[in-house]
């Protein structure tokens, strides 16, 4: 950026503004960071997680990829009675600033975890990954904290993904039951992945949609707490996996954990 001798001469506070904005336009991230491998031909298991604690690979058995197909969308979105607080969805997000990362015993191990605060400065979001690779699972443990001196009504968290289920995308069938949404490819002889609320004590629901409402570069659900399931899922297509928790109200300071597994079916 250049600058003129007469916009040099802002103000302290146009300064503060201007880092502040740079703060809070953090800029969408699938790249791997964190890279998790285990087993070989069908025990095997793989996954990679970026630094904003999206899961942007997972491939089990080998050669058999769900995620990294095309446009890659997993992630989190943070709302509460109030108002929208952030959402990342892999490819896009809004809201959310640079992650914290704790790593401590070196790059692609565990723990791993990263924590995120919301632009408003009311939210905090902390991930916690950790894996089972008999069950060839991932679990997910996220912490939302109110870092505010107020209560904050009505909080929700969700979790998606956008599963391309074997490599592909628009031929895959979903199902649901209340703790779980899972994908799969459609036809004989092929793979599943399943997202599965575990915090069975706090309201939690499973949801699919379809990835055209769900999509939020075009004002899709995704940048929202309110899926949309409207559309036919009788058939095979391109869709969307959500868990949401409802975690209701959070006094000042408090916090609230809840989490999810994914697995390969």
């Amino acid at each position: 950026m250049t600058m003129t001798g007469r916009s040099c001469a802002v103000s302290a506070v146009g300064v503060a503004a201007v880092v502040a904005l740079w703060a809070v336009t953090a800029t969408a991230d699938t790249e791997c960071f964190s890279t998790h491998t285990s087993g070989a031909g069908e025990t095997y298991f793989a996954f990679c997680i970026s630094e904003h604690g999206n899961v942007v690979q997972l491939e089990s058995p080998e050669g058999f990829e769900h995620l990294a197909v095309g446009v890659i969308g997993e992630g989190y979105v943070l709302c509460s009675f109030e108002a929208f607080h952030g959402y990342d969805a892999g490819f896009a997000e809004l809201g959310l600033l640079a992650p914290t990362i704790s790593q401590p015993n070196g790059p692609n191990t565990f723990p791993l975890t990263i924590t995120r605060d919301t632009s408003d400065g009311k939210l905090r979001l902390r991930q916690t990954f950790s894996r089972d690779n008999s069950e060839k699972d991932l679990r997910v443990t996220m912490t939302v904290t109110n870092r505010t001196a107020l209560r904050i009504r009505a909080v929700n968290l969700h979790r998606y993904f956008d599963g391309d289920i074997d490599g592909g995308g628009t031929n895959n069938r979903y199902a649901t039951t209340p703790d779980s949404v899972w994908g799969w490819k459609d036809g004989a002889d092929h793979h599943g992945l399943m997202l599965t609320a575990l915090t069975f004590s706090t309201y939690h629901f499973a949801v699919m949609e379809r990835y055209a409402n769900w999509d939020p570069t075009a004002g899709g659900s995704a940048s929202s707490c309110a899926p949309n399931t409207i559309g036919d899922f009788t058939v095979p297509g391109n869709f969307v996996g959500r868990v949401g928790y409802v975690l209701g109200d959070l006094a000042a300071g408090q916090s609230k954990t809840v989490s999810v597994l994914y697995s390969r079916f």
